[in-house]
């Protein structure tokens, strides 16, 4: 058929016709596969017409789809400066922006442990959003995402920790987040030098 080709073997050579010689000892298997650099389309109920001289003519049918790859990106890939003094957090929001192509299903982004994100400022802070998709592309994107570090962290950096984004596909991306916890407000720090 037109968008297919056929081959005697798996990794053989595919083209238009194949021929299996011999007498008729099978059964034969034979490879079938949709060509490559066809457009996204459904390529349903073409077939591969099967003839031998004095036998009946038989068809197998063929069905298959080529389809695009869902794809998240969003407006940065590292953001930095996330910073709050001991006992006085949570740090202050910073935001980014997600879009969607392809879509076959949500989007959802999960913090790692020591950050938080929301689809709202100030509120609905939490571990994980979903993000619905509607036609290949997320519901009102580009939507912005809040993220902060969390509260009740102890003085420490919290670098290279991410925000994974995923989709089924499979397709996922990454925002890597970089901040710390400073010293309790009003500490006083003593070195000794001996």
């Amino acid at each position: 058929p037109t968008n297919y080709e056929l081959a005697t073997t798996e990794f053989g050579t595919y083209g238009p016709t194949i021929t299996a010689g011999g007498p008729p000892t099978g059964p034969y298997t034979h490879w079938a596969r949709l060509k490559a650099g066809l457009p996204e389309a459904t390529y349903n109920l073409e077939d591969i017409t099967l003839t031998s001289t004095g036998a009946v003519t038989e068809t197998v049918t063929l069905n298959g789809a080529v389809t695009t790859i869902p794809s998240i990106s969003t407006s940065v890939s590292v953001i930095n400066g996330f910073t709050y003094a001991e006992g006085s957090g949570p740090s202050p929001e910073q935001t980014f922006t997600v879009s969607g192509e392809n879509l076959t299903d949500v989007v959802t982004l999960d913090a790692s442990t020591n950050y938080e994100i929301s689809t709202t400022s100030g509120s609905g802070f939490g571990a994980q959003v979903i993000l619905a998709d509607s036609g290949g592309d997320l519901v009102g994107e580009p939507v912005t995402i809040y993220v902060r570090l969390k509260a009740g962290l102890v003085e420490n950096t919290y670098n290279s920790e991410n925000i994974t984004l995923s989709t089924p596909g499979p397709t996922s991306s990454f925002v890597t987040l970089n901040g710390s916890v400073t010293a309790p407000a009003g500490t006083r720090r003593r070195i000794i030098i001996c």
